[in-house]
């Protein structure tokens, strides 16, 4: 990151930036440029919402993979049209964008502090994100919170997209 320099006071890399009024986005750590083959692996535990590591596809990860779970994403449009045993159609939405029935413990706890529904999952176009913070449907999240070096997003565009593994860890 020699186009920022020195990471700002009190962070770890360059990349990180400080944003005032806002509780800054966290960087673990810095991935090298991946091959063109490799895929992203994002490792999580069960039953926590903390992303452990963050790399690309390599053969030592398979020595670690508790449990690999694949996600068939569903098209919104089926989402927020499921039909009813009556013959009616209802959506898994609620009109604020909250997902039926998936509330949560810890969004009771949260909404005194102004996080409100903390971890139920939301409609596209309704989510914040870390500590209702940002939102992740801003095109500028990166920009916005982040100290990025200008060839960022001309290589994120130009990079074609792959598969996606999610894999939960103990």
């Amino acid at each position: 990151m020699d186009e920022h320099g020195d990471p700002e006071s009190g962070k770890q890399f360059a990349l990180e930036r400080d944003v005032r009024g806002r509780i800054d986005l966290v960087i673990p750590k810095i991935l090298d440029d991946p091959a063109a083959a490799d895929r992203p692996v994002v490792r999580s535990a069960e039953g926590h919402h903390a992303i452990l590591d963050v790399d690309f596809a390599e053969n030592d990860h398979e020595r670690e993979v508790v449990r690999s779970v694949e996600y068939t994403l569903r098209p919104y449009d089926e989402l927020e049209r499921l039909p009813l045993a009556d013959g009616s159609f209802t959506s898994m939405f609620h009109d604020n964008g909250l997902v039926k029935g998936a509330q949560r413990l810890e969004g009771v706890f949260f909404t005194p502090i102004g996080i409100l529904s903390a971890g139920q999952p939301r409609q596209r176009g309704t989510q914040l994100i870390h500590w209702d913070q940002y939102d992740l449907d801003d095109p500028r999240l990166f920009e916005r919170g982040l100290r990025l070096p200008a060839s960022f997003m001309t290589r994120c565009t130009n990079r074609s997209s792959g598969s996606h593994s999610f894999i939960a860890a103990q």
